[in-house]
C-alpha cells in the first residue's frame, strides 16, 4: 500500500490522520536506527560528500503502533515511484550541496513527497 492509499484509510478507517498518528513513530524509529549505525556509515572523515540509500519496511497493529521488520542497504522500489525517488533524492542529497532552486517554490504537482528527519 502507497503512502495516498494509506493516508486514506487511515481516515476512512480509524478517523486518524497519518501525520499524527503513524509519522511520528516512523520518523523516531529511523532516527533511532540510524543513529546506531552512524558511526559506521558516517563519511565525515572523508573529503568528499556521499549518500546511501536505505530502504525501512515496517508494519502497523490495530493499535497503529509501528513495528520495524527490516532495514534495506539495496532497497527496491516500485517503478511508479521513480519520479518521486529521484526528485527526492536531488532534493534532499544533492540540493543541500549544490543549492539549485527552493523545492518549495514549486507547485504541489511537483513537489517532493520526501521529508527531512
Amino acid at each position: 500500500m502507497f503512502f495516498d492509499e494509506f493516508r486514506q484509510y487511515l481516515l476512512d478507517t480509524h478517523k486518524v490522520a497519518l501525520e499524527s498518528s503513524v509519522l511520528p513513530q516512523l520518523k523516531q524509529i529511523i532516527r533511532s536506527c540510524l543513529a546506531c549505525i552512524e558511526p559506521a556509515i558516517s563519511t565525515k572523515h572523508l573529503s568528499y560528500q556521499s549518500f546511501q540509500l536505505f530502504g525501512f519496511d515496517f508494519m502497523v497493529d490495530q493499535d497503529l503502533k509501528v513495528w520495524l521488520i527490516e532495514i534495506n542497504g539495496a532497497p527496491a522500489c516500485a517503478q511508479k515511484l521513480y519520479p518521486e525517488l529521484c526528485q527526492g533524492i536531488v532534493d534532499i542529497a544533492i540540493s543541500s550541496v549544490f543549492t539549485l532552486t527552493d523545492s518549495s517554490s514549486r507547485p504541489p504537482s511537483q513537489q517532493t513527497p520526501f521529508i527531512k528527519l
